[in-house]
Parts: C-alpha cells; sequence; structure tokens
C-alpha cells in the first residue's frame, strides 16, 4: 500500500497524495445554462441594493497565448484602450478589432427598460463595473483580471502525475478563484465570497467534489461542453463584472446582473484556425427578484482592419457568424492607421451558444445589425438613448424602423422585414445580397447580433459563447480570403465538443503546442523533527532535533484548523491520535525566522 503523506515548507509544498492519475479525457461538464431553484439569502439582497461606483481605473490585461494578442478591461470592455483597438494578429500594431462588448436589456415589472450596454468607457461612461454584485466590501480587489498559462496548467499536471507530489507551487494555479479555493486570500490578500449565487473561475475538478483544490490536483480550465478529452489553453483569463452601478452609457435601469467572463487563447500544431483565434463566454446570472420580459443578449463589435475607411461586413446566418473584410482587396495607410496593403486579413465572429429562455430551450441567433459610425442613414446612426439602444437588439434601426432586404437595409416604405443583414456570399454570388452587389459606401463596420426575445427569470444563469477569429490575407484575389470562412471555420473548432456534433469537424483536433521546462528536482526533506509512524492510528512520535531552539510545535488539519499546539517542548514528543478524525494533518515547527512542515496521516486499522 502506498503510503499517504504531505510535506511542505512555507516556501513550498511538496504533496505526496495517493490519488489516481489524471485521466486523458475531462468530464463531461454540465450545461451551465439553466434556471437556478436557490433564493439569495437576505444579507446578499441587502447589499445588492446598494449601486457601486466605477473604480477609478480599470485593470487591463493583455492576452497573447497565440498568433493575437488582446487587450481586456475588467468591467468587460474589449479590446479598447481608450484610444486604439488592440486586437492584433503579429507586431506591427494593426488592430483587426477597435472594440467589443455585451448588450442586454429588457422590459421591467412596471413596464420601464432596463438594460446594460457595454461601448468604449468613454469620458468614464459605462453600464458595467469590476466584480461581484454584492460584494461591496471587496469591490476594489474585484478589479483585476486573473491570468494562467498553458505552460503553468502542464507543469503543475505533470508535477501531479509524475508520482503524487508537487514539488512547487505556482502563484497562477494556488491564486485562481475557483469555488472554495483554500490557497485564495493568501495569494489574493482578499477571501472568496461564500455564496453559491456567484459564477466563480472554472476548473479541471479531479474528484468531483465542487471545490478547486489545486493541492489535490485540481487546475484551472474553461468551460466547455467537451465529449472528451480537452486541449490544455496556451492562456486563460477570467474575471466578472456586474451593472449594479448609475448606467451612464445608456441611462437605463440597471438589470442587476453578474458576468462571469472566461477568454482563451489555444496553441495547436494541427489547426491554425484556433491559432488565430480567442475563444470568449460569458456566464451571465439574474440576480434581480423579477422576470425581465422581452429580453435580449446581444454582442457589439467594431471592426477596424487596418485603416478602417475601406471596410465592408456580412454574414454567414447557417452557421451564426458575421465578418469584416476590405471592399477593394488593397488595404491602404490613412492616418493615424496602417493598412495591411494587398494582403488584407478577414475577421470574423462565430456564435456558437446562445442564451436558454424560460422553458430551457437554446435560442436561435435572432439579429445582426448594422450601427455605422457618423452614418448619414438616421436609422443606423448610432444609439443614444435607451430606447434606442434596445431597438437595435430587436432588429430595428435607431428610429424604430425594422431592418429591410436589400440596399442599405434602410427602407422606411418597405415591408419586406428581415433581422439579418447582408447574408449572401461576396463574389461567389452575383445576385446574393451584399455590400459589394448593393454598392453600398465602405467605411468603419460596427455590427450588433444578439438572441431573444425571451422571459430572464430571477436567479437564471445563462452564456453567451463566441471565437473571434483573423484569416489572414494573402496575395491572390480578394475574396480568396473568404473561401476558408465558408468552408471550414465553424467546423474548425469541433474540438471544443470532440464528438458531440455531427458530422465529425473537418478540423476536430488542437494538439497542444506548449513546451514546459523539466520538473524541478524535490527540495531535500527537513531534518529538524521526524515523525512516526506514519500513517499512524493510535500514538503519534515526533523527534525533534534541538527542541531548545524551538519557540513552538503545531498541527493543524487539512482545512487549516488548529488541533494541537505545545510551546515547551523535549526530544520526543508523543500524541495520541486515537479519537482524531481520520484525514491529514500537517506539523509545524517554528525555529527563528524558519517554519519547518511535515504531513501525516490518521488511519483506522
Amino acid at each position: 500500500m502506498k503510503i499517504r503523506t504531505l510535506t511542505f515548507r512555507i516556501t513550498g509544498f511538496d504533496i505526496l497524495r495517493n490519488s489516481p492519475h489524471l485521466g486523458s479525457s475531462l468530464q463531461e461538464m454540465q450545461p451551465i445554462t439553466h434556471c437556478m431553484k436557490k433564493h439569495l439569502t437576505l444579507a446578499l439582497l441587502s447589499l445588492a441594493s446598494i449601486l457601486a461606483a466605477q473604480p477609478d481605473s480599470l485593470t487591463q490585461e493583455y492576452i497573447h497565448g497565440n498568433n493575437i494578442g488582446a487587450l481586456l478591461n475588467s468591467n468587460g470592455s474589449l479590446f479598447w484602450d481608450g484610444g486604439n483597438g488592440h486586437f492584433i494578429a503579429g507586431e506591427d500594431g494593426r488592430s483587426l478589432v477597435r472594440a467589443a462588448g455585451l448588450w442586454i436589456a429588457g422590459v421591467g415589472k412596471a413596464g420601464n427598460l432596463k438594460g446594460a450596454i457595454q461601448m468604449y468607457n468613454e469620458d468614464g461612461r459605462s453600464d458595467f463595473v469590476p466584480g461581484l454584485l454584492g460584494d461591496t466590501v471587496n469591490a476594489e480587489n474585484w478589479n483585476h483580471i486573473w491570468k494562467v498559462t498553458g505552460e503553468d496548467i502542464l507543469l503543475h499536471i505533470r508535477d501531479w502525475e509524475t508520482d503524487g507530489v508537487l514539488d512547487d507551487t505556482i502563484a497562477s494555479i494556488f491564486g485562481w478563484p475557483g469555488r472554495g479555493n483554500p490557497f485564495f486570500e493568501q495569494y489574493n490578500g482578499f477571501p472568496l465570497p461564500d455564496i453559491n449565487s456567484h459564477q466563480l473561475a472554472p476548473f479541471y475538478d479531479v474528484n468531483l467534489n465542487g471545490v478547486y483544490e489545486p493541492h489535490f490536483g485540481d487546475f484551472p480550465m474553461n468551460d466547455t461542453r467537451s465529449c472528451g478529452s480537452a486541449p490544455v489553453p496556451a492562456e486563460l483569463s477570467w474575471f466578472s463584472f456586474h451593472d449594479n452601478t448609475p448606467h451612464s452609457e445608456s441611462n437605463m435601469a440597471p438589470l442587476q446582473i453578474e458576468v462571469s467572463t472566461e477568454v482563451t487563447a489555444y496553441r495547436c500544431t494541427d489547426n491554425q484556425f484556433a491559432n488565430n483565434s480567442l475563444l470568449l463566454f460569458y456566464k451571465i446570472t439574474n440576480l434581480a427578484q423579477e422576470d425581465i420580459d422581452s429580453c435580449y443578449f446581444g454582442v457589439f463589435f467594431d471592426f477596424q482592419i487596418g485603416c478602417p475607411n475601406d471596410d465592408y461586413m456580412a454574414t454567414y446566418p447557417e452557421k451564426n457568424i458575421f465578418y469584416a473584410y476590405n471592399s477593394d482587396g488593397y488595404d491602404e495607410d490613412c492616418s493615424p492607421y496602417n493598412g495591411f496593403h494587398d494582403q488584407p486579413p478577414v475577421v470574423a465572429v462565430t456564435l456558437l451558444r446562445g442564451p436558454r429562455n424560460e422553458f430551457l430551450e437554446e435560442l436561435p441567433l435572432s439579429v445582426i445589425m448594422p450601427i455605422h459610425e457618423g452614418s448619414t442613414i438616421p436609422g443606423q446612426a448610432p444609439p443614444e438613448q435607451p430606447a434606442e439602444y434596445y431597438n437595435y437588439l430587436t432588429g430595428r434601426g435607431k428610429d424604430g424602423i425594422p431592418l429591410t432586404n436589400g440596399g442599405t437595409g434602410y427602407n422606411p416604405g418597405s415591408t419586406d422585414y428581415t433581422n439579418i443583414i447582408f447574408p449572401g456570399r461576396p463574389g461567389m454570388d452575383t445576385t446574393g445580397w451584399t455590400e459589394l452587389n448593393a454598392g453600398t459606401l465602405p467605411g468603419r463596420r460596427r455590427v450588433l447580433a444578439s438572441y431573444g426575445p425571451f422571459t430572464l427569470q430571477p436567479n437564471a444563469v445563462n452564456a453567451i459563447q463566441l471565437i473571434i477569429t483573423q484569416i489572414p490575407g494573402t496575395n491572390g484575389p480578394l475574396l480568396e480570403n473568404l473561401d476558408a470562412l465558408y468552408d471550414s471555420l465553424f467546423e474548425a473548432f469541433g474540438f471544443l465538443y470532440n464528438g458531440c456534433i455531427d458530422p465529425t469537424p473537418l478540423y476536430p483536433k488542437c494538439t497542444e503546442d506548449i513546451e514546459i521546462p523539466p520538473l524541478p528536482p524535490p527540495p531535500p526533506l527537513p531534518e529538524e523533527f521526524i515523525i512516526s509512524p506514519n500513517p499512524v492510528s493510535k500514538i503519534l512520535t515526533i523527534q525533534i532535533k534541538d527542541p531548545g531552539n524551538v519557540e513552538r510545535l503545531s498541527i493543524y488539519d487539512a482545512t487549516g484548523r488548529l488541533v494541537f499546539e505545545k510551546k515547551m517542548l523535549t526530544d520526543v514528543l508523543e500524541i495520541d491520535v486515537a479519537g482524531w478524525p481520520k484525514g491529514t494533518y500537517f506539523v509545524r515547527l517554528g525555529k527563528g525566522d524558519e517554519q519547518f512542515v511535515k504531513g501525516f496521516v490518521v488511519m483506522r486499522r
């Protein structure tokens, strides 16, 4: 029988535990989009009534795990730094997207509009603030974005699987905000909330107990519906934000929603689409106590392909894709922007999952609308009033006129209504409805895609999952870049579902292209004291090398609770543990500035 022991020092843990190795496949994660039955506690209800203020400055994090570098803001604003966009392929600074964010709105019980809109944070205007709704004590601490690399994850997995020993503690692993992480406060300086309504950071749960325990082999992992083995991401970022704050962007009443956000970058040896993409996953919890009727969830994108003055957009409704491309095949420079010249890329957004309605039915994509910057078309100008934001979510223009087929999509005299603009295939279909065929004026393209309407119920948890992909330009004709989008883009991410969908994806694999250093040699065990027997069932004997220089001896259980302490020590100390609960315990010996810790296991014969 392998003896379960655990040894660690104040500078790092050395954990030995008899545990089966991690299998080659992840457990299938349960769908998170459902109506929650549990009610909020009175304490949360009280705290949720307090409106939070936008912090003086947002935390920004740069994710760059593959060919895409992207900027994240802690209140949910994506890619925008206040002056420039940062969704960048390569090192030349030419961005493909200026900004992106979440839009949600619906009708409250009193018939008033409630909603939260993410745009640019211009002049401090925002409907979202960082953090967990209701945790006002630690509000400033939640102005943070946690990030872990694939190298850290694989090193942690290899360390654990090699011999059941953790020879090192990796800060990004042990400080990860997974539910119940006993090390979170030690690494972050503030506690995790003990409220089940919050959606915290996702992780691989080795023993399926719902608690993040990195010391027992758990590790950060993005949330997917994998039916088999899921690849380890090259980088994974997580943060949370909510709308329980005065809404200075839309001027709508707050919804009281909380958004758990994952941004994942894959780096694969056999899937170049994944290498040029980011996976974005919103998990949205309604913490209000009333239904929101006629609710829509949407995502907003402001595209910027090098010089944004000559862009077009199109949609691929059958696959829930919308994208932007250069209108004439040559992307010139236009100060202050550098163009891609004769190799302009295409940037596409693939919507993989949408919210569920009150009957737990996953909604199809409802609307794809243009919002033109500085447009002379009244119905497609940027929204300014609450009703105008809501109009766009529902498939109507700023002035309430529905989207119509043909031309620019704005024709007040037509009743030929539609919800999705430019569904034709540019260049391949000379009669389809495309910007090329319609001869529209090129320029910056801003797009809103939405799901709805449905009733958003109290405590419901919903999701939006999407992929943002750059398809590199070539020296060939303009429209050759679109062929890959139509032929392969949606199927290229089948590895996220790994056989859950039919037919078999064209590019189902993602073999991790991640190099990790060799494991460090385990540190020598401290010889300041010896524990025997280990495991123990009755009398634990501790032999101390130099008891005169020791201040105290303490024993803690696996939860960190002090169960024994003694200050006056002798060479040999015997402790009766016959009545102690079975499990792992830690002996801590204090000697000057040093702390030595060894583990032992109480067993019953």
